[in-house]
């Protein structure tokens, strides 16, 4: 290769190294514009919702001017400047709510005391239910006895009496007495 050669080469190599540096400065610069037009729009908005407030503002502004003015007794704005008469109404019946409002609540309360109470029992109840439903898996209970009814033996399945047979040997229980299933309390 010839010097020009190798010249030219360096020289089409820096002008591609130029290009790739104008290309992405491009990128930037059109990321830039892009992010610009984006605070423009909201600037924009943020500008007519400025002015929109400052037009409320200074109305209400007027508004107040034209209250002051009319005169030191304040306007009731329910009544829109009634007669007595109505204003003692409305007074009676906000009183006759508020009694209304505090028996309201008082109800509600007992009414979550009970709720309470209630949740309470339940719980107690269930888990008694599990118990007595462990105790007669415990005790040999058929599905078809229920906990609390006494079942007695039929003289037939009757075995001698405790002096003719004796106590079972070593646990002292006699082998004919009857089965009393646990009885739950009453709520």
């Amino acid at each position: 290769m010839s010097k020009l050669d190798a010249a030219s080469e360096e020289e089409v190599a820096e002008w591609r190294r130029r290009a790739q540096q104008l290309a992405s400065e491009l990128q930037r610069v059109r990321a830039q514009q892009e992010e610009y037009q984006r605070l423009r729009l909201q600037y924009d908005k943020l500008e007519a919702d400025l002015q929109q407030a400052s037009t409320a503002a200074s109305r209400l502004a007027q508004e107040n001017c034209e209250l002051k003015s009319l005169g030191g007794a304040p306007v009731d704005s329910a009544l829109g400047g009634a007669d007595p008469l109505a204003a003692q109404q409305v007074a009676k019946q906000m009183e006759a709510l508020l009694q209304e409002k505090s028996k309201l609540a008082q109800e509600n309360d007992r009414l979550l005391r009970e709720n309470s109470g209630l949740q309470e029992l339940l719980e107690f109840t269930l888990q008694h239910h599990a118990q007595l439903a462990g105790d007669n898996e415990l005790f040999g209970y058929d599905e078809g006895e229920e906990a609390g009814e006494v079942v007695l033996p039929s003289p037939m399945d009757q075995s001698p009496p405790a002096s003719e047979a004796g106590a079972d040997e070593g646990t002292g229980v006699s082998t004919g007495a009857a089965t009393l299933a646990a009885v739950p309390a009453s709520a």
